[in-house]
């Protein structure tokens, strides 16, 4: 076999390109393309380069007949391109020889001009020679991944034209305008009409749309099976973002992995030789898309339940826009790298359901998959990923919605590096999130610092596990209880100014807590940890506000289902002597 060729492809920007516009359809389409170039694209050139030599490749159809990577035909079986793998914007194709190599990335680049002005790629190729005794393909992975950051570092700046003799400007980009809003043109005669760049016209063409609904239904097939649709407006007059009094607000939430890149060079370095290599990537990349999607759909599934005549648990909470429209949309949905929108209240709450339906996922599909098993350590087998939620106004800027959720998945990721180091810790998923209910701009840090800091110490319990772990505080099971317990718990219910009083007296520290219970005869506060006592009479343990964040979410968190009691909810019965009488 002649030496082939490494193929690494890379999408630059997806961010921008996703989330910079406020108008969810442009969104949507956006969405939709990034979609098609990571996956669709790669797969159809592949198979289109092989056809036209009369080699073989490793590209099917799905039922649904989309592409897929068929693992039975591989480069040593003598296919002219082997696909590794797609997802979370990047493709690995091996090609049998360069050239064929250089006319995919030609075809690859025009593709993405023609069909998604604006969305920009790096590509790179890099010489191996196959099943060789040091492992080149290890080596040559390790280039290419090397390559591509030097290129994405040194490409140089698109140089749009901005317009010749008399143009139009886009009201989206600010580029030149190529033509109208097609949502606009199926206004009534005599209406303002947007005029939009080719970028955004893209991004909004029926069919793409269409596309997409139909990829998502067949994702969520809750949505299919009760006729619901996903959201498609997002704007202040929308129903669902003012529901029964509260403000229009929206959450971004943005969950990644922990720790994938990890796994996957421990499988490049216990592999046996290329194809056993290969495969073992492809084996996980499988593993991670499909535990996503599982994520996702068990988000929609619990969902699509929350107004179900049965159970109408969101029904008194959250008045849709229409009957058959739920205000959740996936954006960004590859694998362990996944975005959405929802309505503001339920970000918290889905935000928790994703990463702990991953979790389940990856352990179900790891279980069944026995050569990906055993070639993983047994430290990396638990699959974890840390969630950040940013809720916002729905005039807030998206892209800057966006790197403020990225921004709580970085704060979460280093919460949980930072107790991993000490003894006996294991791996474990974690949640972070922001209520943008204030103008303050910037990082999680500097907000934190702006906004939670107070002289006895950090108002936030954020971030926070995912699950409970022994008498440990600051987990989502406990701060969840809290806010039921402020909510629907008898001390409690009934005493809502109070509780939103509560906020000056934590700020103002412990002795200011105990004064301003004793003074309204408040009860202890709800349990934290059976053994930090000290958290229901002051409200703060160890330099850290166990309540803050709960007070601040009683309008931001629409309990989805009826709470699990968890070890927070033990009984009251030793401190009851507290209670005022």
């Amino acid at each position: 076999m002649p030496d082939p060729t490494l193929t690494l492809v890379d999408l630059s920007g997806i961010q921008d390109y996703v989330f910079g516009s406020n108008r969810l359809a442009e969104n949507v389409g956006a969405s939709a393309l990034v979609e098609q170039a990571t996956h669709q694209w790669p797969l159809t050139l592949a198979q289109t380069i092989a056809v036209q030599q009369g080699a073989q490749h490793n590209v099917g159809a799905d039922r649904n007949g989309e592409p897929r990577i068929d693992p039975g035909t591989t480069l040593t079986s003598g296919a002219a391109v082997e696909v590794v793998y797609t997802g979370g914007g990047n493709a690995l194709l091996l090609f049998a020889d360069r050239p064929l190599a250089f006319d995919f990335a030609a075809r690859y680049t025009t593709q993405l001009l023609t069909h998604a002005p604006g969305l920009e790629a790096a590509l790179v190729h890099v010489p191996l020679r196959w099943n060789s005794p040091n492992h080149n393909f290890r080596q040559a992975l390790r280039a290419a991944w090397a390559a591509l950051a030097q290129r994405k570092a040194t490409r140089p700046h698109p140089t749009p034209l901005l317009g010749l003799a008399v143009t139009a400007a886009c009201a989206a980009t600010g580029l030149v305008a190529s033509g109208y809003d097609p949502l606009d043109l199926k206004r009534p005669e005599g209406a303002l009409y947007r005029a939009v760049s080719a970028e955004v016209l893209a991004k909004l063409g029926d069919e793409l749309y269409g596309w997409a609904d139909r990829r998502l239904h067949r994702l969520i097939l809750a949505f299919a099976q009760r006729g619901l649709e996903f959201w498609y407006k997002l704007d202040t007059t929308d129903p669902t973002l003012a529901s029964h009094g509260q403000g229009a607000y929206v959450a971004v939430v943005h969950a990644d992995g922990n720790d994938m890149g990890q796994r996957f060079l421990s499988l490049t370095r216990n592999a046996v030789d290329d194809d056993h290599a290969v495969r073992l990537l492809r084996a996980l990349s499988n593993l991670v898309q499909a535990s996503g999607q599982d994520a996702l759909a068990a988000c929609g599934d619990r969902l699509a339940a929350g107004w179900d005549e049965d159970t109408q648990m969101l029904e008194e909470t959250i008045a849709l826009p229409e009957p058959q429209v739920m205000p959740f949309r996936p954006l960004v949905y590859g694998g362990d790298d996944v975005t959405f929108v929802c309505e503001g209240r339920l970000g918290l709450e889905l935000a928790a359901l994703f990463a702990d339906a991953f979790e389940q996922a990856t352990a179900r599909r790891l279980a069944g998959a026995d050569e990906l098993r055993q070639a993983l350590p047994p430290a990396l087998h638990a699959m974890h990923a840390c969630a950040g939620t940013a809720v916002v106004k729905a005039h807030y800027p998206f892209a800057r919605a966006y790197r403020l959720s990225e921004d709580l998945v970085r704060s979460a990721k280093a919460y949980v590096r930072e107790r991993a180091a000490q003894p006996g810790e294991l791996g474990f998923s974690a949640l972070d999130w922001h209520l943008a209910s204030s103008p303050f701009y910037g990082g999680v840090k500097q907000i934190r610092a702006a906004e939670y800091r107070a002289r006895d110490g950090d108002l936030a319990m954020r971030p926070v596990r995912l699950h409970d772990r022994g008498d440990e505080w600051r987990t989502w099971p406990r701060f969840r209880q809290v806010v039921w317990s402020f909510l629907r718990d008898d001390p409690w219910r009934d005493r809502r100014n109070k509780i939103e009083e509560l906020r000056g007296p934590l700020r103002a520290g412990p002795k200011t807590v105990e004064q301003f219970r004793l003074a309204y005869r408040l009860p202890p506060l709800p349990l934290l940890a059976a053994t930090a006592s000290e958290l229901q009479k002051s409200g703060w343990y160890d330099l850290r506000c166990g309540y803050f964040d709960a007070v601040e979410a009683l309008d931001f968190l629409a309990l989805i289902d009826d709470l699990t009691p968890t070890d927070a909810a033990a009984p009251e019965a030793e401190l009851a002597r507290d209670r005022p009488r």
